[in-house]
């Protein structure tokens, strides 16, 4: 501009002339640099507005757990960055990135988000050898797009697909990270839910098996102290009873000793069955341990009712042994409390009295064994 002023001042010797050439170049430089500062200007108006929507989209998307989510986002972002169409895709599951080995794309990939010209698409699943379904692509337009990886530092999640009619390339790399990072973060999550899962499934199992006998399923010593406590208290509270039976298998030693552990443990199983099918919702059945077991029934509390239910067991196990064909005979001692919140503190107390009453049980049948 100063080069060809000086010129035109140089070939000019009209004085008016020269001043109105002056004026000319003094008004154009004016011109020009305030195009510059509009330019300026408008690019910073437009760095601003990017800052502005990158920040927001980075709020919204840092809460996203679900992929749903994550598609629903960004297809109310893209307007405002200025794209028409744009395609993301993901693999079912992360693909980890290997240094030194070429990335072999999946063969089936999801369709997450399908936006085109303001209409979002159903996903869907397609093959990868055509990077879009065919019904996406108009062979009478013509497209200019970007292909970008879904990455980060260790994964490859898929890829975005996106129309060059952003407001600045810029938002492209932008995009593309927030994606990446949104499903990473999906990923990390999804990963947790399941961790968590396998964790709380884990300690149910291994809280059932501290709290139940291993060969029957019954409560174990532990299992029934806790189950107890509560009735108990209840007990306690309301001023109700309960009756609790301490059993032990006749003669257990010998049959183990005899026919071995194989049909010791067909023993225990016979009389857990034969126990169990005695209580009612609310009854309580543990194996304490070797032979013994703890019933407690909680509608029976009258002393006459209870010796009718210990001869009613006693029978039942006889009438196994018969029906069985048993090479042993299948019998069982026993001892019970009724508890009174008056007269026992706890639940051990009334053991000490029914486990008594047991020992009493089998005294008389040694008694009557030795007579015979």
């Amino acid at each position: 501009m100063n080069r060809l002023r000086e010129y035109a001042l140089k070939v000019t010797g009209d004085s008016k002339v020269r001043q109105q050439l002056e004026d000319i170049f003094y008004k154009s430089i004016a011109l020009t640099g305030n195009q510059l500062i509009r330019k300026e200007v408008n690019y910073q108006y437009d760095f601003h507005m990017m800052y502005l929507m990158s920040r927001s989209a980075i709020k919204r998307l840092n809460d996203i757990r679900e992929l749903d989510d994550l598609y629903d986002s960004v297809y109310d972002i893209l307007p405002d960055y200025g794209i028409s169409q744009c395609y993301i895709c993901v693999y079912d599951e992360p693909v980890l990135n290997v240094e030194g080995k070429d990335f072999e794309i999946p063969t089936s990939i999801t369709g997450g988000l399908l936006y085109h010209n303001g209409i979002k698409q159903e996903s869907t699943v397609f093959n990868t050898e055509g990077i879009l379904p065919l019904q996406y692509i108009k062979q009478q337009e013509r497209y200019d797009f970007i292909c970008m990886a879904l990455f980060n530092d260790t994964h490859q999640y898929g890829y975005i697909i996106a129309s060059l009619d952003a407001v600045d390339l810029l938002l492209y790399e932008t995009l593309r990270e927030l994606i990446s990072n949104t499903i990473r973060n999906t990923v990390l999550y999804r990963n947790r839910i399941a961790s968590e899962k396998v964790l709380t499934e884990t300690h149910d199992k291994l809280l059932l098996l501290s709290l139940h006998d291993e060969l029957t399923g019954l409560l174990n010593r532990r299992g029934f102290y806790q189950r107890v406590e509560m009735l108990v208290g209840e007990a306690k509270t309301n001023k109700e009873t309960f009756t609790l039976f301490f059993c032990d298998l006749d003669k257990f030693k010998d049959i183990n000793d005899t026919y071995g552990h194989q049909t010791g443990d067909e023993a225990i199983l016979a009389t857990t069955e034969i126990l169990r099918g005695l209580l009612g919702e609310d009854d309580i059945l543990a194996r304490m341990g070797g032979d013994e077991f703890i019933i407690i029934l909680k509608n029976m509390t009258q002393k006459a009712k209870v010796l009718e239910k210990i001869k009613l067991i006693k029978d039942l196990f006889e009438q196994n042994t018969i029906s069985m064909k048993r090479q042993y005979k299948l019998s069982i001692s026993m001892g019970y409390c009724i508890y009174d919140h008056k007269q026992h503190n706890d639940v051990d107390d009334m053991i000490a009295v029914a486990d008594k009453r047991m020992y009493g049980d089998k005294a008389y049948k040694r008694r009557k064994d030795d007579v015979q």
